[in-house]
């Protein structure tokens, strides 16, 4: 379980989901910044550019 406390636990988090595509699928989806993405009973807002440089 990732802590969403932890600023680098969420870096790390954005990182796996971007590297299984799911940032990318979000996207192409039609996700837009604000909007909130619920996986399983994990739910977080979308927002591209928050962590656009990693």
């Amino acid at each position: 379980m990732t802590d969403m406390e932890n600023e680098q636990a969420l870096i790390l988090l954005y990182r796996k989901l971007k590297n299984m595509g799911v940032m990318n699928a979000l996207a192409r989806a039609g996700a837009v910044e604000g909007d909130t993405v619920q996986i399983d009973e994990f739910e977080f807002t979308y927002s591209p550019k928050a962590m656009q440089s990693n």
